[in-house]
């Protein structure tokens, strides 16, 4: 039941194999705010991985099924009539199942009987199979290990495999949320008996709009860490000023720009001092992050000279930051949502060595997930950037 990272070799074998067979409709063209065509029927797929380390899991009234259950009801309320949720297996191959859900979820510890998983061939086949109308949901225990013993090796691998993708899928956005469930079998690599709760995953692959939104579903078991993943994104923006001369288009007026006085604001009055101070409305429909998130200040990067006063939320997906300055000068303002640091979790999640993983921890995660978040912050350090212009 080993988990491992395949050769490039058979990683494109089995691509070949898979595609031929792929049960899809005709790949819409990418739009560039990367938000699903409206109008157009959604698919969307879940994936349970049924390798023997999964088998455990589904033994009794474990939580993986509620979870599992919970998230299909969910999307199944968001779905319009021509929408279609498909559940299949995810291995070496893929095996659809045609029966309904509590029926699949009952059958799955029968079905988990693959000898081993390779995780890069799961990975890519989730990646390549998602577009603009298709998301696909992968759950499994993603234990990683290597055949060359070596998992920073291993994590370099997935990171140039999720790179090449995003190359020709350049919207393509991963969310990556731990939960917690009951265990009855046998923990591999090794076969050791197990009875005791042990993490599991579910990956959501998409476009940013639909996987935020899957992401933030209300589940009712809690989870115990989520990470966001997608390309940067350039937001556009609109100045707030009742003041019609000082903006010129996207662009602040530096010489027209007064200090605040409690005027000239029309989001809400600003407390008088000796500063000048701007309210910028942002549409943030494209960013996978949730709210609680966008709003947290420590988050994000403004150059020296400028301070976020405040961001909240105005309407739908549109935030309004508060901006003060003591001295403005031509030039711009530059802010970034960082990428820079990998949430606490994911370090608390991981174990390495033999024997039962200790609690709440699951063999090599840290390597798998840091092979991913790699392939994004290399490509860019930041969420998204809004950058406002000074004349």
């Amino acid at each position: 039941m080993k988990k491992t990272i395949a050769s490039i070799s058979s990683c494109l074998l089995f691509l070949t194999m898979i595609f031929a067979v792929w049960d899809c409709t005709r790949q819409p063209k990418q739009i560039k705010d990367n938000s699903f065509v409206e109008n157009k029927s959604k698919r969307i797929n879940v994936y349970i991985e049924n390798s023997g380390s999964m088998k455990g899991y589904f033994v009794g009234n474990s939580q993986i099924k509620d979870i599992i259950k919970d998230y299909y009801d969910r999307i199944s309320e968001k779905q319009d009539n021509q929408d279609t949720i498909t559940l299949n297996y995810i291995n070496t191959g893929i095996e659809n199942y045609e029966k309904d859900i509590k029926r699949y979820l009952a059958n799955t510890q029968a079905r988990c009987t693959a000898s081993f998983t390779k995780i890069d061939d799961i990975l890519s086949t989730a990646m390549k199979g998602c577009n603009d109308t298709t998301v696909n949901i992968v759950v499994s225990d993603f234990c990683f290990t290597s055949n060359d013993g070596s998992l920073a090796m291993a994590a370099s691998g997935i990171t140039s495999l999720f790179s090449e993708q995003m190359k020709s899928n350049s919207g393509l956005s991963i969310a990556i949320i731990k939960y917690m469930s009951d265990f009855k079998g046998k923990f591999f690599p090794g076969g050791i008996p197990c009875n005791k709760p042990l993490p599991f995953y579910i990956w959501i692959f998409g476009n940013a709009t639909e996987v935020k939104q899957i992401a933030n579903l209300p589940i009712k078991n809690e989870n115990c860490g989520k990470l966001l993943l997608q390309p940067k994104q350039f937001i556009n923006y609109r100045i707030i000023s009742k003041k019609a001369r000082m903006i010129d288009g996207d662009a602040i007026i530096v010489k027209e720009w007064d200090k605040n006085r409690g005027r000239g604001f029309s989001c809400s009055r600003q407390e008088d001092s000796d500063e000048y101070v701007v309210n910028i409305e942002a549409d943030l429909s494209s960013v996978i992050l949730s709210e609680d998130e966008i709003v947290n200040n420590q988050n994000y990067k403004i150059n020296d000279g400028y301070t976020i006063k405040s961001i909240k939320r105005d309407k739908e997906e549109k935030y309004v930051y508060t901006i003060s300055t003591q001295k403005p000068s031509p030039g711009y303002i530059l802010i970034d949502y960082s990428l820079d640091i990998l949430p606490q979790w994911i370090d608390d999640s991981n174990y390495v060595g033999t024997g039962l993983p200790k609690d709440s921890t699951t063999l090599g995660i840290k390597d798998l997930i840091t092979g991913v978040y790699d392939a994004y912050h290399n490509n860019s350090k930041e969420y998204f950037s809004i950058k406002i212009t000074l004349k």
